[in-house]
């Protein structure tokens, strides 16, 4: 990828933003598709995070020169909390295989979970009720709460997760103000005609955060 002033701009930016904030390391690691297919949604899970007063992290903002798994463990030991969408479960592609990477990235979150003495935290969401109770056996007894493909609903999926009592003001009602509003601009938000890179997820929690301070 081709870097330029601006994308330099906003990644020194979103820097800056971050070193605030890990002093009580609010960072959330995102694990969920990458595909066209989940844009509103990522969309939605990018901005629910942020309305959160909670920096969202993927494994698109770390050194390409590693090897994924690298790179996936070192975004997620950055932080103390961890998302991950495991409805991608259909069969897909040319192999008809299932996507195995989101139960594995959640595996890895629950292992690094034991290892650091509980500190971090790792939550599942699913778009079909009791779906994971069959392709996530594992997780039987965890409250695995369901979004339905829906962007309101991802941002209640969050919201149930973390319970932050300084955004409980924030509700659907004005998260759809929210969602409207980037979504409308989604064209202007993706980088290199993508929402699935660093830059673009960086333009999405400003104008997030634009848009909360704006209410």
């Amino acid at each position: 990828m081709v870097k330029t002033s601006t994308s330099k701009k906003s990644r020194n930016k979103a820097s800056r933003i971050r070193d605030v904030q890990t002093q009580v390391n609010r960072n959330v690691f995102l694990n969920c598709p990458f595909d066209k297919s989940y844009e509103d949604c990522f969309l939605a899970l990018v901005a629910a995070v942020v309305t959160q007063g909670l920096t969202p992290r993927t494994v698109l903002d770390q050194n390409v020169d590693k090897t994924r798994i690298e790179r996936l463990f070192d975004v997620m030991n950055e932080c103390d909390r961890s998302i991950h969408d495991i409805s991608r479960v259909t069969l897909s592609g040319s192999y008809k295989a299932p996507r195995f990477n989101m139960p594995f990235e959640l595996g890895m979150c629950f292992g690094l979970h034991f290892v650091s003495g509980r500190r971090h935290k790792a939550y599942a969401m699913e778009a079909e009720s009791f779906r994971a109770m069959h392709s996530t056996s594992d997780l039987n007894g965890y409250d695995i709460p369901v979004h339905q493909n829906n962007p309101v609903k991802i941002f209640s999926c969050v919201k149930s997760m973390f319970r932050l009592e300084e955004r409980a003001h924030l509700g659907e009602q004005e998260f759809k103000l929210i969602f409207a509003a980037l979504r409308k601009n989604k064209k202007n938000l993706k980088v290199s005609n993508s929402l699935f890179n660093y830059e673009a997820v960086t333009r999405i929690q400003l104008a997030t955060a634009k848009l909360i301070g704006d209410l």
